[in-house]
């Protein structure tokens, strides 16, 4: 196939994504392909696991908003829910702290998908 397909595959909203960029496939495949080089989700996971809510919210904030602008849901929407646990939190209750771990493995998932995705399609 090729990776607007396989992204398609894994649920991406590519056909909206592409109308976002006003039809320009090939300046959304650009975009895409910087998604690789972003470390907004690296610093995420090393911010959650240090515990450092604060500058964990910032990375999930950021890697929401790329994400929603090249319609990479579902990711999308786990980072989102990850986004409202951690925001304006120093420390996470037992019930976020479920959250978390409950949210967290899919999207890890997810987002190595997309990434092996793009980097197999790397141009």
């Amino acid at each position: 196939m090729g990776l607007l397909e396989d992204l398609k595959e894994l649920g991406v909203d590519v056909d909206g994504a592409v109308a976002r960029f006003v039809g320009k496939k090939d300046l959304y495949i650009k975009f895409l392909v910087k998604f690789i080089q972003d470390t907004s989700f690296d610093g995420l996971r090393d911010s959650i696991e240090k515990q450092e809510y604060p500058q964990a919210f910032e990375y999930a904030h950021s890697l929401k908003g790329v994400c929603g602008n090249l319609n990479l849901s579902p990711l999308t929407e786990q980072v989102s829910e990850l986004t409202e646990i951690l925001r304006n939190k120093e420390t996470l209750t037992e019930e976020d702290q479920k959250k978390l771990q409950d949210i967290l493995p899919e999207m890890v998932r997810n987002y190595d998908q997309i990434i092996q995705i793009l980097k197999e399609n790397e141009q």
